[in-house]
This record gives C-alpha cells, structure tokens and sequence, in this order.
C-alpha cells in the first residue's frame, strides 16, 4: 500500500478520539487539552506522530488508547494527564523495551531530589544505568525515544554521561496536572487501573471538593478519608489544586466549613 500522508493520520486519531471521549463521557481530557497545549505542541514537536506513520499503527494505538481510558477515567474524571498517557501508550508501542525500562525506573525518571539522601551519590549512579541503557536502545529509535522523553520528564535536559541532573522546582503545577514526572502520579500509568496504584486519593475526590457547593457531598469524602486515615494526603493534594480562583469561589467557603467543621 501506498504511504499514508502523515497529516491524514494526526487528524484520524485525533477526531476518533474526540469522538470516544464524547460517546463514554470523559469530559475531563477536554479541560487537559485545553491547558496543555503548549505540552501538547512539545509532545508533537518530539515525534509522536513519527512513531504512529501508518493507519495500522494508528489503529492499533487507538485500540489501546481507548481501554486505558476507559480503565483510568473515574466517573467522567480522567485520573493521569491525558497528554502524558498519549505520549506514554506511543512509546510502548513503538519501542517496548524503552517503555519496559522506564516503568521500573521510577527514581531515575521522577523529579524527586527531595526524597534522596545521597544526591550526589544517587546522581552518579543514575548517570551510569542510564547510559548503559541509551546504549541499548535500537539506534533507529533512539533520537524518538529520548526526544519523546525529555518533553515528559524534564529533569532528563540537565543529564550529562557523568551526573544525572537532577532540577530543583516547584512540583505543585506538575503535581495538580496529574503529570507522569511527579511520584504522586508515576504508577498511575503502568497500572492499567487507578485502585491497583494504592492511591486513595483520587482526582475526582479533589474536583468535587474544590467545585461543589453541597456540604452533604463534602462531608462524605472528607469522613471516607478519615475512616482510612488518608486525611494528610487529601490536604496535600488540595494545597496543589486551590488557585486564586478557587480562594474567589462560593464553594471553596463550603469546603472551608467542611474541613473545620
């Protein structure tokens, strides 16, 4: 068969899962795309579109993107950035040995210098298992790979073969776009089920308290997090998501009664 023109391909995957989204209710991914779009262009820029350059590929990607929606999407809330998990699902069917390695290397791929020890240590360390891996990648793949990388974790920019480079930042942004570089968030996308992560603390819980108004509704999931002692991870999550909107908001005086009460 003929090549297939790669714009043609973009806009089918793109339209088919618009579509899906519409038809299972998955409101959430509009709202991502929408404040990711810069991600989103990065994500492009990298090469996602090269490792999906056939109607096949793409089929296929489709397929598997569609059941990870349906298993991660927590009533109409989507519980991983949607852009991520699009970027994640291409790397694993382009290269799955990359995506095999990544998901069992969540200290080396996860911005956490907070929760090293040893950084300097670690950061040596780290320099040297991921340059035993690069070397292991298909050099065919290698520049997608690692391009496709860099856009989901950034601390990977500062690498050089000698110190991992590890980067100082404020997390919260990261942390309250569900994104796959943060440790709150990483296992999400290789569990194919949002309870199987042991986080009790689910985006819909956090969407609810920050948008609605009935106290009823506040005060259960405020108590469920009691009864399962998971109240401080509650209120860590919070802290990420409150803006100044949500401080203007009517319903952020209702999740204030809630909580002192």
């Amino acid at each position: 068969l003929p090549a297939h023109d790669p714009e043609l391909i973009r806009q089918y995957v793109i339209q088919d899962l618009a579509q899906f989204c519409d038809i299972y209710g998955i409101t959430s991914i509009n709202h991502q795309f929408e404040d990711g779009a810069q991600h989103w262009h990065h994500i492009q820029e990298a090469g996602i579109w090269s490792m999906i350059s056939s109607l096949r590929e793409a089929k296929r990607y489709l397929n598997s993107i569609k059941y990870l929606l349906r298993l991660l999407t927590n009533t109409g809330v989507l519980e991983v950035n949607a852009l991520d998990l699009l970027s994640i699902e291409a790397i694993r069917l382009y290269d799955p040995s990359s995506y095999e390695y990544v998901k069992s290397n969540e200290d080396l791929f996860c911005n956490i210098q907070r929760f090293l020890e040893d950084k300097e240590k670690a950061s040596k360390r780290h320099a040297e298992i991921y340059n035993k891996w690069i070397s292991s990648i298909n050099a065919n793949k290698v520049t997608l790979v690692l391009g496709m990388l860099h856009v989901l974790f950034p601390q990977l920019k500062n690498y050089n073969p000698s110190i991992f480079g590890y980067i100082d930042s404020d997390e919260r942004d990261s942390v309250r776009n569900l994104r796959i570089n943060t440790k709150e968030h990483f296992a999400k996308y290789f569990s194919f089920s949002f309870e199987k992560t042991g986080d009790c603390v689910s985006q819909l819980d956090i969407d609810t308290l920050i948008g609605s108004e009935v106290i009823d509704v506040l005060k259960e999931i405020v108590d469920k997090h009691i009864g399962i002692q998971s109240l401080p991870k509650l209120l860590t999550r919070l802290i990420n998501e409150i803006t100044e909107d949500t401080l203007k908001s009517k319903s952020f005086n209702t999740l204030l009664q809630v909580l002192f009460d």
